[in-house]
């Protein structure tokens, strides 16, 4: 784990003890009480996008996170969206990998994980857990239900990355409930399925989600984003 300035959407974070303290500022008993549990037992916040329906006012000196407990009896998933100062920040790290949800995934998932995870090593690919597997991990609480997808964040380094990295969803895709999104540049993140279908259609547009806002953005835009980060990549010793 380490602590940097770059908080991008779905990684984890830990709060130190004022962190915890000004997250809970204004909100209700039974909210304070469930944000003193994760405390307790030392389990991540994850970075959200900064959303209109929030209701909360967030500054420049402040991330926006979230919690988001298992479901309930019925199903239903509570989800707590808090904002803490950066400098509260104890602890970062990027979405869990498929290797450290492995232990955690159910049975009739696992040979087929394994199959991916050494498909990506082979390819050298970063594709990332999150959602309710990697929740399930962290907290080691019931996320999973019968109809959970696993949640994959793609994050390609270069147009040809981009190529493999869709072939591999779309072939376990056929024996995984597979979701999640791909990420073009540093901020914008399109739901794979979508990229899949965009351009298996020959579209000009996808929906994109960034850190403070949704927007759709052209393809062609999307790619030159990635160039650009590409050879920014490149460039770096």
């Amino acid at each position: 784990m380490s602590l940097g300035h770059n908080f991008p959407r779905h990684n984890l974070v830990w709060l130190s003890a004022k962190g915890w303290q000004a997250a809970g500022a204004g909100l209700s008993a039974d909210c304070v009480a469930i944000l003193q549990r994760w405390q307790r037992e030392d389990w991540p916040l994850v970075v959200r996008r900064v959303d209109a329906d929030a209701d909360i006012a967030i500054g420049d000196d402040e991330i926006c996170l979230g919690i988001a407990l298992p479901p309930d009896a019925q199903g239903r998933k509570l989800r707590l969206p808090i904002k803490a100062p950066r400098a509260e920040i104890r602890l970062t790290r990027e979405p869990l990998e498929l290797v450290d949800v492995l232990p955690t995934a159910p049975l009739h998932w696992q040979g087929a994980l394994r199959a991916m995870t050494a498909e990506i090593r082979a390819q050298g690919l970063d594709l990332r857990v999150y959602g309710s597997l990697a929740l399930q991990t962290l907290t080691r609480q019931a996320y999973l239900r019968d109809t959970s997808d696993i949640d994959i964040l793609f994050r390609p380094a270069n147009r040809l990355q981009l190529e493999q990295g869709m072939a591999l969803l779309a072939r376990h895709a056929a024996c995984l409930p597979l979701d999640g999104e791909v990420l073009l540049g540093r901020d914008n993140a399109v739901a794979w399925k979508e990229w899949l279908q965009c351009m298996a259609e020959g579209g000009q547009r996808v929906l994109v989600k960034q850190l403070r806002g949704v927007q759709l953005q052209r393809v062609d835009g999307l790619l030159e984003a990635l160039d650009a980060l590409a050879a920014i990549d490149k460039n770096i010793p």
